[in-house]
């Protein structure tokens, strides 16, 4: 199927919402992508396809929002730096859709050609660790927990958000028994503007949030903004986890990447393209 770029800012959204995470891995093998969901937003189509044979977990569900003038992105995007909005008129859900594995070749390789550079680019800071003790789950602020045991990594998957340019957004899933009755759930979040060569200057930023706060505090909360040329770039959030040996503990985690991308004058006008091209997706991880 072949998916062309909508004209106005498209702001697509996907809500991954799934208690556990049962992925057939698709594709060839040892190029890095071993049993990770990629999932393509089709926002001309209103669909999320996802490849035949393909478990997806239970609950997901993909939204898009599209919004304006693509000659005033500046003004209606406040990731662009004035502070301004986008309309609120509600996210239209993207209908989910499975396509054969071929359609995405040309997704899987251009995230396994990113590898370099994300090795190059990633963000490599210790993983912070929220230490939830029961049974007065009195948590413990953030630590690198560079001495905590792990016995075993039973979960660690990244999904994907590809769009139609290239660029993506990301979520690493991530479940470790520590031993002892402890067990401790992180999240990664990351978002790459794709090297298309077709505008000035990209920012990328990643963040995620949870439905959890103790004393105020969030402990999955975090955010990072990079700056790039034409070329594009990867951003990251360090890995933020909960350790707990609480057996009534959960938490939803929203991770968003999003992507803008802005051309030089005389974009906008006398029939150029949009100055502004916004990609953003968000992938919410349920634990346990």
């Amino acid at each position: 199927m072949r998916i062309s770029k909508s004209l106005g800012i498209s702001l697509a959204v996907a809500a991954l919402a799934a208690s556990a995470y049962a992925v057939e891995p698709v594709g060839p093998a040892n190029d890095g992508l071993d049993g990770a969901l990629i999932v393509i937003a089709d926002v001309d189509h209103g669909a999320a396809l996802v490849p035949e044979g393909t478990v997806l977990p239970r609950g997901i569900s993909f939204y898009v929002q599209t919004a304006g003038n693509p000659a005033q992105a500046a003004e209606m995007n406040r990731l662009a730096g004035d502070g301004g909005e986008l309309p609120r008129n509600g996210a239209k859900r993207l209908v989910l859709a499975y396509a054969p594995a071929a359609d995405f070749e040309a997704a899987r390789t251009a995230i396994a050609a990113n590898e370099e550079r994300r090795a190059h680019e990633a963000m490599t800071a210790p993983p912070h660790v929220f230490r939830l003790a029961a049974p007065s789950a009195a948590p413990v602020p953030h630590s690198s927990a560079s001495h905590r045991q792990i016995v075993a990594n039973d979960t660690d998957q990244w999904t994907y958000l590809y769009f139609v340019d290239g660029s993506y957004a990301a979520a690493r899933r991530l479940i470790i028994t520590e031993g002892g009755g402890w067990m401790e759930y992180g999240v990664e979040t990351a978002a790459d503007s794709a090297d298309t060569g077709v505008y000035a200057s990209a920012n990328v930023w990643a963040s995620q949030s949870s439905n959890l706060s103790y004393g105020g505090t969030d402990p999955y909360a975090v955010s990072v903004g990079c700056s790039f040329g034409w070329m594009g770039g990867y951003c990251n959030t360090p890995t933020y986890a909960v350790s707990t040996n609480s057996t009534s503990f959960s938490a939803t985690v929203t991770s968003t990447g999003t992507v803008s991308q802005r051309d030089a004058p005389p974009c906008g006008r006398l029939g150029e393209p949009p100055c502004t091209t916004l990609y953003s997706g968000t992938i919410t991880n349920v634990f346990p």
